[in-house]
């Protein structure tokens, strides 16, 4: 009996060992992960689940537990720089190897579960993209303002209604200056330079030019003619040196402003005068104002050769309309000045033996029917007349009375050469 009990009992001990063994080996948790036995028997020691949150951004960053560290994932090193723009360079690259800093940014949200660039913003990591200048030329966006506007010739304001002129586009460099004043040294109603220009005796101090505040091309002064008379010497800036040049060939360039308008004057009268003598009793070449052409228009510029050096025909002129003394009669308008308005006035002197040759230019621009070289009065048909210039031995700038009321002219910015200055 007690046997047979000792049996029984050791057979179910083996069944029910079995049962519980096969129960704990094949129970499985909702997420098909294995359950660990957690009776007082097991043996197995649990795992540290993985931290999955923010990449600690402290080097030195551990655990809460002291006997399991959190794990860094650290994503492989990205090499490449961000573009610097439009048009430049990428920058070289910087720190191969991902150092983590004191501080990270990611550069952009990231969905659940992602895992976030770092960006070093350590100073070592920082690079400027290079910033380069436009460089002159450009004609891109707002970066071409507008300049300053253009003053007119040479950069000078004009004054008392006088418009920028335009550049004659006929400098020659090769010339070499004779004389050149812009009247600024000195005080207003002085006389100009006396170590450049030829006084005025005492006794004919009315007539002198004097400097001018009241006007000018360029500030402070120009200068201003002073009475005007049917003598000899006139209202004259005469060179003390330099003339006759050589070659007997020379250009004058000056800044001129008329009290009257040319239409308002009458008679005859002389402003530029290229001439063998001082006075007025050798021969000259002069350039002014005449009414005494065939036109019914009035006043015009005109050249008026008094003596000439041929010695034939006598008194010669040519009218800016074309027509020459002694040629057929004929009626069109001529060239005119307008009254308190700044013109760059160019001439051409040229005394070269059997080629005298006469040119003029108003702000740039030829007036070409005072290109004079023949002055027969019918060309072909008259003999020719092309020895007509004297030796320029004196060059006078300013105003003389003949038979007319020229009233006052200023001159500025005056050069004497023995090339073509332009109104540049």
């Amino acid at each position: 009996m007690h046997a047979r009990s000792a049996s029984l009992s050791l057979g179910l001990g083996l069944v029910f060992g079995v049962g519980v063994l096969s129960c704990s080996s094949g129970d499985t948790s909702d997420n098909g992960q294995a359950k660990l036995d957690t009776s007082p028997t097991g043996s197995a020691t649990p795992a540290e689940p993985v931290n999955p949150g923010p990449v600690s951004t402290n080097p030195t960053a551990t655990s809460a537990s002291p006997t399991m560290p959190s794990v860094v994932n650290t994503p492989p090193a990205d090499t490449t720089q961000p573009s610097t723009g439009p048009g430049e360079p990428p920058s070289p690259a910087v720190n191969p190897t991902p150092t983590l800093g004191p501080a990270t940014t990611p550069t952009s949200p990231t969905a659940t579960g992602a895992v976030p660039t770092v960006v070093d913003t350590t100073p070592s990591a920082t690079v400027s993209a290079p910033v380069t200048a436009p460089s002159a030329g450009d004609t891109g966006g707002a970066m071409n303002a507008p300049g300053p506007a253009d003053t007119g010739s040479g950069g000078m304001a004009p004054s008392q209604g006088g418009g920028p002129s335009a550049p004659s586009g006929d400098h020659d460099p090769s010339g070499v200056v004779i004389i050149e004043d812009a009247f600024d040294d000195g005080a207003s109603q002085s006389a100009p330079d006396a170590a450049k220009w030829e006084p005025y005796e005492d006794w004919e101090s009315a007539n002198a030019p004097m400097l001018d505040s009241s006007r000018a091309h360029s500030a402070p002064n120009s200068a201003r003619t002073g009475q005007m008379s049917g003598s000899g010497r006139g209202s004259f800036l005469v060179p003390l040196s330099g003339f006759p040049p050589e070659g007997n060939k020379f250009y004058v360039r000056v800044y001129v402003n008329w009290e009257k308008a040319t239409a308002d004057i009458t008679g005859h009268g002389g402003t530029i005068v290229g001439a063998a003598t001082r006075d007025n009793s050798g021969t000259e070449v002069r350039l002014g104002i005449s009414t005494k052409s065939n036109a019914s228009s009035g006043a015009m510029v005109e050249l008026n050769v008094q003596s000439p050096a041929d010695g034939g025909g006598g008194e010669v002129s040519r009218y800016s309309n074309g027509f020459t003394s002694g040629a057929d009669p004929f009626d069109a308008p001529g060239y005119q000045y307008e009254a308190n308005k700044w013109y760059c006035v160019e001439a051409l002197f040229d005394g070269t033996p059997d080629a005298s040759e006469f040119r003029l230019w108003v702000d740039g621009t030829e007036v070409e029917k005072m290109h004079v070289t023949d002055f027969s009065g019918r060309p072909g048909m008259d003999p020719a007349r092309n020895n007509w210039a004297p030796s320029y031995k004196f060059i006078k700038i300013g105003a003389q009375d003949y038979d007319s009321n020229i009233g006052y002219v200023w001159y500025d910015d005056l050069v004497i050469s023995t090339g073509r200055v332009g109104c540049d």
